[in-house]
């Protein structure tokens, strides 16, 4: 038996294997494709801006494999349009597949769409929405943004589960006295008519007091609040402060003349900022709407990529990102 092994394995030997030289060469890796954004930004460097282009990171390496790169070129144009233009065309000489430009000003659209056709390199616009005349110049042009309709349905979504549809004074009216930055901010104007829309949906009865503007000063938002309080009394249910800059101190003059949130008033916000939300969590003020910006992210590098492969993106990709956050205080309606 023995030997039968023997001169089987000798018959194998002999005929199974080769000569190491005979082996066919080793399969190499193949080389990886890297994928460059350009990413134009207008302002200036911050921590938000840092965090959010993590975020744009982030969902990159969820697309990336073995044989696929994608990285971020990204220049910050301190409030510089000429700047901006000139990080553009150096971004466009180190041949990024696509270009991500941030819009400050939409009379600036059409420059930077110019600078981008002529060099056939794809472009993503993010910050301001353009106008569908320069959104129509050329193919290879979408923008990504925060659907601010979905803003103003939250909102009223928000206020119509607190107790008793936020009528706090118990009237069957919700009495509501507006804080705005101007007049004409579309964004607000926008975030309003859905919010009424929304309410009126929900069977509440919304009654606005009055319409404040503090343009940008938070020492006249508080003034703006202190006098409310003053000429209505009980009769407000809610101060509604659409830009959160002014609720600190909307919270400040409310406490100071002695009002109760959450007992005998509300105060909400329309477009949460740090302050704004320390303050929910704290339970200091009622609630506002948070933006995911994170889901803004994942579409903006979405259709970058998409770009890059050569396929096309819809003109406007409007994000749903806005999400009610309000203190656990408050017992709302859906809880």
């Amino acid at each position: 038996m023995r030997k039968q092994i023997i001169v089987l394995l000798a018959a194998f030997l002999l005929t199974g294997c080769r000569a190491r030289g005979d082996f066919p060469p080793m399969p190499t890796a193949p080389e990886s494709r890297q994928v460059m954004f350009g990413v134009a930004n207008y302002w200036s460097p911050s921590e938000w801006y840092s965090s959010y282009y993590n975020e744009v990171r982030i969902h990159l390496y969820d697309f990336e494999t073995d044989g696929l790169l994608y990285e971020l070129m990204i220049r910050y144009a301190d409030s510089n349009f000429e700047a901006q233009l000139r990080h553009i065309d150096d971004m466009i000489d180190g041949q990024v597949d696509a270009l991500i430009v941030e819009i400050a000003d939409t009379a600036n659209v059409g420059a930077v769409i110019t600078k981008a056709k002529a060099a056939d390199t794809p472009v993503v616009l993010v910050g301001l929405e353009p106008d569908a005349a320069d959104m129509g110049a050329w193919d290879k042009t979408c923008f990504v943004g925060a659907d601010i309709s979905q803003s103003g349905k939250v909102l009223g979504g928000l206020i119509a589960d607190l107790p008793a549809g936020g009528d706090i004074n118990a009237d069957g009216v919700l009495s509501c006295v507006v804080l705005m930055s101007d007049p004409d901010d579309e964004r607000d104007l926008t975030v309003l008519e859905n919010m009424r829309n929304t309410l009126s949906d929900r069977g509440v009865i919304f009654k606005e007091l009055s319409s404040e503007y503090a343009a940008w000063d938070q020492d006249l938002a508080q003034s703006i609040v202190s006098a409310a309080i003053e000429e209505f009394g009980a009769g407000i249910d809610m101060f509604l402060c659409l830009n959160d800059y002014y609720i600190p101190m909307a919270y400040q003059a409310i406490a100071g003349l002695g009002r109760v949130i959450d007992e005998d008033i509300y105060l909400v916000g329309g477009n949460a900022n740090d302050e704004s939300e320390g303050l929910v969590e704290d339970s200091l003020v009622t609630g506002t709407v948070v933006t995911a910006y994170g889901d803004v992210a994942r579409a903006e590098t979405e259709a970058a990529i998409r770009f890059a492969d050569g396929l096309d993106n819809e003109k406007y990709i409007m994000v749903n990102c806005f999400r009610p956050f309000v203190n656990k205080q408050v017992e709302l309606n859906n809880r």
